[in-house]
């Protein structure tokens, strides 16, 4: 199917995540789940994300008939979407950090999650979730999480239409989902133009605690992160082996 889905509202939710799980096992083909608020938010490795009213919460469910390596192009694509859609909606200047951020004057504004199911080496579904700080208040958030997080509302100094936003992000997503079904790279090339890390020194913490520093010089069209260290080698990091990445000021 070509995104062609029904979407599915609440007030509040655990996460739209789970819902999005439960719905994909049950059968449904592709689907979106938005909620006002979640009581149970997550991100990557389980982290807490906050979603107090305010703010677009949502979760996409997808069949791509692909193998698993090339669900991360998924991220890469909602991140395109996500900054599209903020830009043509607000006029900011927002920005994509690698691999599931999305930052606007250095702040995240948006966070993406990435889960997938999958069935002898291809995808039975893949669910998305996106969380976009559009009116949240940030006195509502806990202050280690104030300190690096901003709101569309924040930036403009006025509420921002969630509904807009959403509009926005769709149609955009539909677009760079088509060229994803098709097994088109090209758009990689403006995910690269709106990046705000490649070409800077990061550091890069695996789950283990290791940690690697480098330039990030070049996102691979399997949506990998090339960094090159100081003896000159060349490192290609998976969204999945990344826990955090810092960039150097």
């Amino acid at each position: 199917m070509l995104f062609i889905v029904k979407i599915y509202r609440f007030r509040t939710v655990s996460s739209t995540q789970d819902i999005a799980r439960e719905l994909a096992e049950d059968g449904v083909k592709e689907g979106i789940v938005i909620a006002d608020m979640q009581t149970k938010g997550r991100g990557r490795a389980d982290r807490i994300w906050h979603s107090p009213s305010g703010g677009l919460w949502l979760s996409i469910i997808l069949r791509p008939k692909v193998e698993p390596v090339y669900c991360l192009r998924l991220v890469l694509i909602l991140g395109l979407a996500v900054v599209r859609a903020i830009r043509a909606v607000t006029g900011l200047n927002a920005l994509i950090k690698w691999p599931n951020d999305v930052v606007i004057d250095g702040k995240k504004v948006c966070g993406i999650l990435i889960e997938s199911e999958t069935v002898e080496d291809l995808v039975k579904y893949v669910i998305i979730g996106v969380g976009i700080n559009v009116n949240v208040k940030l006195e509502e958030l806990p202050l280690n999480v104030r300190a690096e997080a901003t709101s569309l509302s924040e930036k403009l100094g006025g509420n921002v239409s969630n509904e807009e936003v959403l509009r926005a992000l769709l149609t955009e997503f539909k677009a760079l989902y088509k060229l994803f079904l098709r097994g088109e790279t090209g758009w990689i090339n403006e995910y690269r133009e709106k990046s705000c890390i490649l070409g800077r020194d990061v550091n890069v913490t695996n789950d283990a605690g290791l940690t690697i520093c480098g330039t990030a010089v070049d996102v691979d069209d399997y949506g990998r992160l090339v960094v090159k260290l100081s003896d000159k080698t060349v490192r290609r990091l998976d969204y999945g082996e990344v826990a955090r990445l810092r960039i150097h000021i």
